[in-house]
């Protein structure tokens, strides 16, 4: 006699093709999320670069003189100063680069999840280019950068975390759009107002580098070789429990020092397009006057 064919699947076989599908999935859900966030970083340099075009743009029509870098003193790369419209574009539209680059969306990072009424621009400029930073003195001419390649312009910001709120009532008063680059010979520390990108997380609670370009036009995805300058709330918690010191005492709320001797710390002041620090730089021991 012939047996009859089996037409279904037994439980066990089941199981065994949903163990399959599922560890499928485990294995290509994080590079799913990989390739999102790459596409978003390339998307974030092109910002970067399409900014920085245009602020050699507007040199290159103004006999070679940069626009300010401090969005609160017009003429500015934005102006913070600007009569707001609800969508709060108006500090992008008034702004020395817009007519060099009118698309508001290519002033904000696509990993930005910040309040885009509150700040629009993901992007600070260097405050040593036509700004309120001294090396003694500021740039103000795109000749005067002694090395455009290595000099940055423009970078992400790390900005909710800097401005005043009900949780940080000493942190008002900060610019946001304008970069405090740490500048060689001062302390080798971050600070709110010199922290740089917290967008770029991946698949991880901190952020793995930000993106940065530099004066002679090209940009770079610059990956934190520290992982704590990817983790300012954590640094930020460090320092309201006390744990940073300078000269012996602690600074007072707002203005103490967040992180200090990281590597990147270092890679930013040799890229601020002022003096370099020494090689190996020599490290800050907050309870002795520096230097």
């Amino acid at each position: 006699m012939r047996r009859a064919c089996r037409s279904g699947f037994t439980l066990v076989e089941i199981i065994v093709v949903l163990g399959i599908i599922i560890m499928l999935a485990g294995l290509l859900f994080p590079l799913i999320g990989r390739f999102k966030e790459s596409a978003k970083r390339v998307q974030c340099l092109n910002n970067l670069r399409s900014l920085t075009q245009a602020w050699i743009a507007y040199a290159g029509d103004n006999e070679r003189h940069l626009c300010s870098s401090n969005p609160q003193s017009p003429p500015g790369w934005v102006n913070k100063v600007a009569v707001l419209d609800p969508q709060n574009l108006g500090p992008i539209k008034s702004g020395r680069l817009w007519p060099y680059l009118n698309d508001t969306g290519l002033y904000r990072c696509p990993d930005d999840t910040t309040n885009p009424t509150i700040n629009p621009v993901s992007y600070a400029a260097n405050g040593l280019l036509n700004g309120p930073l001294g090396n003694p003195f500021t740039y103000a001419r795109l000749d005067d950068i002694p090395n455009p390649s290595k000099t940055f312009v423009f970078i992400e910001q790390a900005y909710p975390l800097i401005a005043r709120s009900p949780d940080n009532p000493n942190l008002g008063g900060v610019n946001p759009n304008l970069f405090s680059t740490p500048l060689y010979p001062n302390p080798p520390v971050l600070r709110v107002t010199s922290w740089p990108g917290q967008n770029h997380k991946g698949n991880k609670a901190y952020a793995e580098g930000t993106g940065i370009s530099f004066a002679d036009g090209h940009a770079i995805f610059w990956q934190y070789a520290d992982t704590r300058t990817g983790n300012l709330q954590e640094s930020f918690a460090a320092g309201l429990n006390g744990s940073l010191y300078t000269n012996g005492s602690l600074t007072p709320p707002g203005t103490f020092p967040f992180l200090t001797n990281s590597p990147d710390v270092f890679q930013l002041m040799a890229w601020s397009g002022g003096p370099l620090p020494p090689d190996p730089p020599k490290l800050y021991d907050p309870t002795k006057p520096w230097p």
